[in-house]
């Protein structure tokens, strides 16, 4: 039987006025083109098996400047990676109650994931870099129009902690539709994935070391993969200190809700995170 193996996603330079050159200079992406970057967006379904169908979409996002007004048919989540210093740098998600045109402004820190539920307006203020991972593609949508009236569920968040021996999952946004998760990793890491899924991995920071039954890589940064179904686990040995994030479709209650209850936190903190709160009762 061939073990399936980690597979190059294809990935397009996206060169919007609002971006500039800080994917380059704070996370290390090596340019195919001169000239400033807006996005680097990844489309996991591009390369995914006959049968699968992954309608995802991945984005690094340099808003240099802000960023025009977005929704998703489906839901989205907004990691914050870095802000520029000295200033205060919002992401902007929901209708403002009080006015037809604007949005509701949340003042981002790094680490912070803003979870956008389908339907909702958002958009990244200016000295943003942040990571988008979301069900479906992202259209522009300056038409208030075609805007949800529903507020945003929950404000930016740091997510909730688990740990793995020394190494620390952070998990950013829980729905039905995407998982992303966030790996601090100072000794190789063990996981076990489920075979019947596909997962997403890109790597942050320093070039780390990844394995699977059959095989070898080193991810540089920024590097990106679909580990498509079949592949049951994986190792990711770090050169240093390691981050990465990890997307996916998840089972809601075996992978988010009861880890998070057999480490000590209770309904109401599990609730507020998982979008689907009835699985925290």
């Amino acid at each position: 039987m061939t073990v399936p193996r980690p597979i190059r996603i294809p990935r397009r330079e996206e060169h919007e006025p609002f971006g500039g050159h800080r994917l380059e200079r704070i996370l290390g992406h090596v340019p195919a083109s001169p000239g400033p970057i807006s996005m680097l967006v990844d489309r996991p379904g591009a390369k995914a098996a006959d049968g699968d169908a992954i309608s995802h979409t991945a984005a690094y996002v340099d808003a240099t400047s802000p960023t025009p007004i977005y929704v998703s048919e489906g839901p989205t989540a907004i990691h914050v990676l870095w802000t520029a210093p000295r200033i205060r740098a919002e992401v902007l998600a929901g209708r403002d109650p009080y006015t037809e045109s604007d949005l509701v402004a949340f003042e981002a820190h790094p680490g912070d994931t803003v979870s956008v539920p389908a339907g909702i307006p958002f958009a990244l203020g200016a000295g943003i870099v942040a990571f988008v991972f979301g069900s479906r593609h992202l259209c522009p949508s300056p038409d208030p129009a075609g805007w949800s009236r529903s507020p945003l569920p929950r404000s930016p968040g740091h997510g909730l902690n688990l740990f793995d021996r020394f190494n620390r999952r952070t998990i950013c946004a829980a729905h039905e539709d995407i998982l992303l998760e966030r790996w601090k990793i100072s000794h190789p890491l063990d996981l076990e994935l489920d075979p019947a899924r596909w997962h997403y991995l890109t790597n942050l920071v320093e070039p780390v070391a990844l394995s699977w039954p059959g095989g070898s890589e080193i991810l540089d940064r920024t590097a990106s993969r679909l580990l498509p179904a079949g592949i049951d686990r994986i190792t990711i040995v770090p050169g240093g200190l390691g981050y990465v994030l990890i997307g996916s479709v998840p089972d809601l209650a075996r992978d988010v809700v009861l880890p998070l209850r057999r480490a000590g936190y209770d309904n109401q903190t599990i609730a507020s995170l998982v979008t689907r709160g009835d699985l925290a009762e």
